[in-house]
Order: C-alpha cells, then sequence, then structure tokens
C-alpha cells in the first residue's frame, strides 16, 4: 500500500462514535436537539465567533464580517451563510448565547486541531471530507503544500481544488488551514481575518515553538510521502 493511501485511509476511518455533549465539549449550558449555540471566544488568532450544537463546532467565524442584532446574537443573515447546507436539511432554533467548554477553549487559544470538536455536518463532500480530514492531522509547526494534500486523497492535479476547501474551511484553528501553503515556500492566501498576515505569523509562531521543543536551528514539514523537507 502506498503511502498518500495509508494516509488517506487513516484520517478517513470513523472517528468512533459521537461522545455526550458534556464529554466532548464540555458545554455548560444544556442544548436541545438542533438548537444553535453562539459565543465570541479568544483564540490564538484574536476573538472568533464560535457557533456551535450539541454535536460540536459547525463554524468558527473572524469578527470581521460578524453581523449582529440589539441582543448581541448573530443575524439570520450571518446564521444561515455561516451554517451553510446544514442549515437546509434540519429544522433550527435561533442561536442563543452560551459558553463552551475548557475542550474547545483550550483548542482555539493554544492553536490545537481539534477534529474531534467539530459537528460532521460541516462535511459536505467526500473530496472536501477527505480533505480537511487530512488537514486536521498537519501537525503544529509543519506545512503542506496544496499539491502535497491534493496527491494525499488521490487527487493528483487537484491543487486548485483543495484551495478552494481551504477558502471554505468553516472551522479554521480547529482544522488548520493556514498549514497548507502554495508551492515554493509561498504562505498562499488565507480567507480568515488578517488574510495572508495573520496566516504568516501563525506559521512562525507554530514554527518558533517547534524549534525551541526540538532545541534544532530548522522547522520540519511533512510532504505527501510522510518525509520531511525544512520549513
Amino acid at each position: 500500500m502506498s503511502q498518500p493511501t495509508a494516509i488517506l485511509e487513516r484520517v478517513a476511518a470513523p472517528q468512533g462514535r459521537p461522545v455526550a455533549p458534556d464529554q466532548s465539549f464540555g458545554i455548560t449550558d444544556t442544548a436541545a436537539p438542533e438548537q444553535l449555540l453562539f459565543s465570541v471566544v479568544p483564540s490564538i488568532a484574536g476573538e472568533v465567533a464560535l457557533l456551535w450544537t450539541s454535536a460540536g463546532v459547525l463554524r468558527v467565524a473572524s469578527l470581521t464580517n460578524l453581523s449582529t442584532s440589539r441582543s448581541g446574537l448573530p443575524s439570520p443573515e450571518w446564521t444561515r451563510e455561516a451554517v451553510g447546507r446544514a442549515w437546509r436539511e434540519a429544522p433550527w432554533e435561533a442561536p442563543r448565547k452560551a459558553t463552551p467548554g475548557a475542550a474547545v477553549c483550550v483548542a482555539l487559544m493554544e492553536g490545537r486541531a481539534g477534529l474531534h470538536l467539530v459537528d460532521e455536518r460541516i462535511f459536505t463532500s467526500s473530496f472536501q471530507e477527505a480533505v480537511l480530514r487530512l488537514v486536521a492531522t498537519i501537525q503544529s509547526g509543519c506545512t503542506m503544500a496544496y499539491g502535497e494534500v491534493a496527491r494525499a486523497v488521490g487527487r493528483p492535479g487537484a491543487a486548485r481544488a483543495v484551495g478552494r476547501v481551504m477558502s471554505r474551511n468553516p472551522v479554521p484553528l480547529l482544522i488548520p488551514c493556514h498549514r497548507v501553503v502554495a508551492a515554493g515556500g509561498d504562505s498562499g492566501g488565507f480567507s480568515f481575518g488578517g488574510g495572508r498576515e495573520i496566516k504568516e505569523h501563525l506559521l512562525a509562531r507554530e514554527k518558533e515553538a517547534l524549534r525551541a521543543q526540538a532545541g534544532e536551528g530548522v522547522g520540519w514539514a511533512v510532504d505527501a510521502s510522510g518525509s520531511g523537507s525544512p520549513g
């Protein structure tokens, strides 16, 4: 079995049975079925808007484009766009404010990938799911190029399609799309608030932390074959 195939099978494997909200999420406010919960929380990239259900996070969004009502809750238009396709697949109650528990807060504050914290309704196609699951495995301080991700999910030549998935990632930071870069070492675009500047800041911070942990002068980037190259 080739290394890319092994990677794809590993990341696409079922993640196990859903965990009760108080175990996986630490939600302090009991959520009714299909109840949307909302909060603004700190993260490694500044404050973010968080939209979630009892099943996990549906959206991590920059405050730049957040539209709220007088109550401080997100507007219906923003909410429909944030929830995406899942909005059309189930009846939803209007968002209400709640407090996420430690697991998601720590993941956002420390820049930890948190695929286990997301609501799987964020997945909209088999290709998008395979890409996002793979990207969630990229370790802090490491990067993969768009083309490497495409090859790893069995779609060589689909680098641009990978880029589109990254630009529409509903849960940046929890699925670290900033760790996917352009060929030749360029950081590439970043649709999250702050754009390329915040992407480069996050990558530099993560690589510096990796160097400090390793006690070496260079960070290493994982390529599609599982080997490393200087980051």
